[in-house]
């Protein structure tokens, strides 16, 4: 479907174009990945990047790093999605409210899921979109300008408004509820750049790849099925009991490595770069559970940060397992710092 743009002038191109380039670096990563450098090396360029880059601020910062992220992929500005994520992107960087409960759709209040972690998530995914393009011959899955576009789409998205809730009720988990809740408030962006059956397509997927993301729902049926996929196992799993929004997963191979691109680019700040970034994301991730930056919290963050190693990495893209060598650093220096806190019984919320 093709919209009309407001032109901008010359003075107005001239202040995005400085802006984009106080944020961004488009000959470094995450826009490009060299493979005879070294993933350890650039994995560690990459978390200095993004702390550097949460330290800065200006006006229209998500949408500055999404639409580049965007157009580095060559997605047209004409492009459903492209127009879709400049309206929430905008709604993001005003931090406006959503729904009566004074959440906003940036999650302003909470300490990890914020406008920063949804600017870090599409940053993420561009990174494995390079590792992508640098390493075509070696991936299976082929991606076209389509899957990128929903990929970038998609990590902006998925935890618009988010509440700084997890999808616990007290020992019970209620599977995709903060999921669900970012899916009902994208969809009236596909409505008003779609036709009906784009918007029934695009919803169903977005709605998979979405609720993909809740590890701690039903992460057996998704690892077992990307391991289908990525030939380590020999049969699909049983689907019995299984939520309709995650069934797509078993008849398309594609959407199943998307799905696990986005929990890659989800998690990535958190495990796969340099121990700074990693363990400033544990932190902040504990303290919005925890309620504030408090001692409880900081004994939780490096608990958190080796779960999130024996949980979350579990579902790795085939672009996503090219970091490896990163978790293994990490995780071992998580479990030293754990150790010597002796932390060893500390809960976790994972």
């Amino acid at each position: 479907m093709s919209v009309s743009l407001n032109p901008m002038t010359g003075s107005d191109l001239k202040n995005k174009n400085d802006q984009t380039a106080h944020l961004l670096n488009l000959a470094k990563v995450p826009f490009v990945y060299n493979p005879d450098e070294g993933v350890q090396k650039q994995g560690n360029e990459m978390g200095i990047f993004l702390q550097s880059l949460a330290k800065k601020e200006v006006e229209h910062k998500t949408w500055i790093i999404t639409k580049a992220c965007f157009e580095a992929c060559k997605i047209p500005a004409s492009h459903p999605l492209f127009l879709m994520a400049k309206d929430i992107a905008d709604l993001i960087d005003s931090a406006a409210p959503v729904g009566t409960d004074g959440a906003t759709y940036s999650g302003k209040a909470n300490g990890y899921h914020n406008a920063r972690h949804m600017q870090e998530v599409v940053l993420n995914a561009m990174f494995l979109l390079a590792v992508y393009d640098a390493r075509q011959a070696e991936i299976s899955i082929k991606l076209d300008l389509e899957d990128k576009a929903l990929l970038l789409f998609t990590a902006l998205s998925h935890d618009l408004g988010h509440d700084g809730k997890t999808n616990r009720e007290g020992e019970k988990i209620i599977p995709f509820r903060m999921e669900k809740l970012s899916v009902a408030y994208t969809l009236p962006f596909a409505m008003k750049y779609m036709n009906e059956d784009e918007v029934k397509k695009f919803s169903a997927d977005f709605e998979t790849l979405v609720c993909a993301t809740d590890i701690g729902s039903y992460q057996d049926f998704f690892t077992e099925t990307l391991a289908y996929y990525h030939g380590e196992e020999d049969f699909l799993p049983d689907t019995t009991g299984i939520p309709a929004e995650l069934l797509p997963l078993a008849s398309s191979k594609k959407l199943t490595e998307l799905a696990a691109m986005l929990c890659d680019a989800d998690i990535f700040s958190s495990i796969a770069y340099n121990f700074s970034c990693c363990w400033e994301q544990s932190l902040n991730l504990a303290s919005e559970i925890s309620g504030g930056v408090s001692v409880k919290a900081e004994e939780r963050a490096l608990s958190n940060l080796v779960g999130f190693h024996e949980n979350s990495v579990r579902i790795k893209s085939e672009v996503g397992k090219t970091f490896s060598p990163n978790f293994a650093t990490i995780k071992n220096n998580a479990k030293v710092l754990l150790t010597a806190q002796q932390m060893q019984g500390s809960e976790s919320d994972f």
